[in-house]
């Protein structure tokens, strides 16, 4: 956003070297988390200056607000401590036949009946239940527009409908163990213009600097 409007790269985040972190273990998740919270409180610091510098003369278009407000960054369920991450995006093994796969989400540990909140508002386009111990078991498929998709799988029960609108935060159902699930939790995707992106680098809007 800062580059779009001030033309300016100062603030450049840089990706995240993957090659030497092995985002599938649980132990590398808070430190990646922290790190991830470090740069937003700097940019935030950062905002308020170009705010309190800008914000009487500079306008932001409703156009030109719809493309942020597409991204999906919340975490789908209350995790304020982060330490519900137990499995990550990338390769890792597999609980039933232990071989070696891509994992295309990333998995929080949470009780039956556990709120599952939609990410960014949209529009609820896949909506599956299935009573089979495999695959995603009961899923949800939400589109935000701009090339996001957002999937949420293993619920123990769903409480949008196909077609619906939702809005950010929303209860769009429960976490639970159906299909290929080992132990109740929610397994959460971010789909960006067709292919997988990893959602530990949307989980921005609601950390804080403790």
């Amino acid at each position: 956003i800062h580059r779009q409007l001030f033309d300016d790269e100062s603030l450049t985040v840089s990706a995240m070297d993957h090659k030497h972190i092995l985002v599938a273990e649980p132990a590398n998740f808070s430190s990646e988390l922290e790190k991830i919270r470090s740069t937003s409180v700097k940019l935030l610091t950062s905002v308020r200056t170009v705010n309190a510098a800008f914000g009487e003369i500079l306008g932001l278009k409703k156009e030109e607000a719809i493309p942020i407000q597409s991204i999906p960054a919340l975490q789908p369920i209350a995790n304020p401590n982060l330490d519900l991450l137990v499995s990550g995006f990338g390769m890792r093994i597999n609980p039933f036949h232990k071989g070696k796969y891509f994992h295309p989400g990333i998995d929080f540990a949470a009780p039956k009946g556990t709120p599952v909140l939609a990410t960014a508002p949209g529009t609820v386009t896949v909506l599956k239940r299935s009573v089979l111990q495999a695959g995603y078991g009961n899923y949800i498929d939400i589109d935000h527009g701009n090339g996001f998709t957002t999937r949420y799988a293993h619920l123990e029960d769903i409480s949008v409908s196909r077609g619906q609108q939702v809005t950010k935060g929303m209860t769009i159902g429960t976490a639970g163990n159906s299909g290929g699930s080992m132990a109740p939790h929610l397994h959460y995707e971010i789909i960006y213009m067709g292919e997988n992106v990893d959602p530990i680098n949307y989980f921005v809007e609601d950390l804080d600097s403790h």
